[in-house]
Parts: C-alpha cells; structure tokens; sequence
C-alpha cells in the first residue's frame, strides 16, 4: 500500500509538472496574443492614417489640377490679347507710315513744282 501510495506521489507530481507546462504554454501564448492584438491595432491605426494622408493628397492633386488648367485658360487669353495689341500697334505703325510716306510724297511734289 505504500509502494501504491508512493506511485500515485509520483503520479501526482508528474501530473503536477505537466499541468504547470501547461499553465506556462497557456501564459505564454496569451502575452502573445496580447502583443499580436496591440500590434494590429497599432498597424489599423496606421492604416487609417495612412488612408487619410492619401485621400488628402488625391485632394491636393486634384486642386492643383484645377489651378492649372485656370492658370492655362488665363495665359490663353493674355496671349490672345497681347496678339490682337500686337496687330493694332502694326497696323497703327502702318497708317503713320503710309501717312509719313505720303506727306514725304507731297513734298517733294511741292518741291518738283517750285
């Protein structure tokens, strides 16, 4: 009866070591679960922020776009009157010349007849 007593002793204590590995392995996977658990908050986090940096940035290009085209439209228009300026100025120079010309003409004409 002893030697049994002493076997179940033994039992025990082995049962006793396996259930504390067990307890160990158990502890050891719920502080990983923890780690884990943080890190995909941490990496939702960062996700959403990194969503919302893009989103700003698709926003910003967008403006960007808009400026530019107005910016376009408004060197088209600058260059369309500085062309119509160009040709009233030449035609300007035209008619002074032409009338230069013809009082040149004129003259000596008056100068032939004296």
């Amino acid at each position: 009866m002893l030697r049994k007593l002493r076997d179940m002793e033994g039992e025990l204590h082995g049962c006793s070591e396996i259930l504390r590995l067990q307890a160990d392995h158990l502890d050891l996977k719920d502080r990983q679960k923890e780690r884990l658990v943080r890190e995909l908050e941490a990496a939702k986090v960062k996700i959403k922020k990194l969503e919302e940096n893009a989103e700003a940035a698709r926003l910003a290009h967008m403006e960007y776009k808009y400026i530019i085209e107005i910016m376009q439209l408004r060197i088209q228009e600058l260059e369309g009157a500085l062309n119509e300026e160009q040709g009233s100025r030449r035609e300007a120079v035209s008619v002074v010349a032409k009338k230069g010309f013809e009082e040149t003409e004129n003259a000596h004409e008056r100068g032939k007849e004296v």
